[in-house]
């Protein structure tokens, strides 16, 4: 999951990125320290992806989230106090619009908002720009379908410069909306001309796109998307996910393979092939992945709601010799005493399902998961149907699982 940790921070640092040059000197002294500022920062966070590269490691190690911390708050220190040193600045709408930039840098959102609302209703030039950091805020503050509203209007008159592209990321990586996010990758890749800090994202962007045609079950437009992506990719982990997903694809529309467990929890052991007529929904998880914490009690409402229309849920995992979850952490633990910590995380948080528990974990290998959490679902005549990386949306879930079960 550390690449999309990556990827997040990637957005995050670059979306607010100032992009034009004022009219007023005042405005043009203070843009041209907050330039410094975001250049030096940007290059401590490229020197510290280096470093992430090298380790060779798809999860975020603990010193890596300490530097990145310690980075942004000094940015953070750095960016209050240019803001302080220019308070008593003579009022401008071009300080105005840098000083709102800043603002969301630092999380002050309101008070961003606030200028960003006068400023739309000024002169042409600034109107425009005070509504592309209306865009920017409405993305990170999750109102998803104004956002892409607003964008959709700027887009034909806006120059397609980094912040452009870096909201076309945003949206198609973040948006929950499956349309959306199919739209601006499509117009990512289409885009001949990407600025090289936004070209580099390209393997993933066609990575997405294969995601996106998986669960549309178009095997064969996620095969081509997925190849794409591996030759545009060039670090050995990520090639090796995708190319253990391409043979996943091979799943879609197939009887499921066996899932072989030694333990099951809240249940007798089951054979998928005797419960045809069922909607299925395995789920790959750990207890020591929060992403598949967050999406459990997503599951467990869908099984509630529907398993006397033929809904089961299956959740799958394995020993690992060490256990953490929400509350508890043991770097080694013996089988029975993991065991007897996966009992109690479900007794407490009541997900009374079936549980598959593994020893060595062959089913996550028969199934091609490589990430976790990974739903598959399987329709009423036995046969895979979609499968999902990702924790998603709970409607992302409850769309498919509704989709499925409509059909007798």
């Amino acid at each position: 999951m550390g690449k999309r940790i990556w990827l997040g921070i990637f957005l995050l640092t670059a979306l607010c990125a100032c992009n034009g040059k004022f009219a007023a000197e005042q405005a043009k002294k203070m843009a041209g320290a907050y330039d410094e500022l975001t250049s030096k920062y940007d290059r401590l966070n490229d020197r510290l992806n280096s470093k992430l590269k090298k380790t060779g490691s798809n999860r975020l190690p603990d010193q890596f989230v300490s530097e990145y911390n310690r980075i942004m708050t000094e940015k953070r220190q750095e960016l209050e106090a240019l803001l302080k040193k220019n308070e008593n600045s003579a009022a401008s709408d071009d300080l105005d619009l840098l000083r709102s930039k800043i603002l969301i840098e630092i999380g002050r959102f309101d008070d961003a908002e606030k200028i960003i609302d006068r400023l739309s209703g000024s002169t042409a030039y600034l109107a425009t720009e005070a509504k592309l950091q209306k865009v920017i805020l409405h993305l990170i503050r999750r109102r998803h379908v104004l956002a892409v509203e607003l964008f959709r209007e700027l887009e034909p008159g806006i120059k397609k410069d980094i912040q452009f592209y870096n909201i076309c990321l945003a949206l198609a990586f973040s948006n929950p909306d499956a349309a959306v996010r199919e739209e601006y990758s499509l117009k990512l890749i289409q885009t001949p001309d990407l600025p090289a800090k936004v070209k580099h994202m390209t393997a993933r962007v066609y990575a997405n796109l294969a995601m996106l045609a998986k669960e549309k079950r178009q095997a064969e437009n996620a095969k081509n998307y997925l190849q794409k992506a591996l030759a545009f990719e060039s670090e050995a982990d990520m090639k090796l996910n995708w190319e253990n997903e391409l043979n996943q694809l091979s799943l879609l529309d197939q009887p499921p393979p066996l899932l072989a467990a030694e333990t099951w929890l809240n249940s007798q052991p089951l054979t998928l092939a005797e419960l045809k007529g069922k909607v299925i929904v395995i789920d790959f998880w750990a207890p020591w992945c929060n992403p598949c914490r967050q999406v459990m009690p997503s599951l467990l409402e869908q099984y509630e709601k529907n398993k006397d229309k033929g809904l089961l849920v299956i959740g799958y995992t394995r020993l690992y010799g060490r256990y953490s979850d929400d509350l508890e952490k043991k770097d080694k633990v013996s089988a029975s005493e993991e065991l007897a910590l996966i009992k109690k995380y479900l007794a407490r948080n009541k997900i009374f399902y079936p549980v598959a528990v593994s020893s060595e974990g062959s089913g996550f290998d028969t199934y091609g998961v490589t990430a976790i959490p990974t739903m598959v679902f399987i329709d009423r005549q036995g046969k895979v149907a979609f499968i999902k990386t990702g924790s998603g949306t709970s409607k992302q879930i409850q769309d498919m699982i509704a989709s499925l079960l409509a059909v007798k």
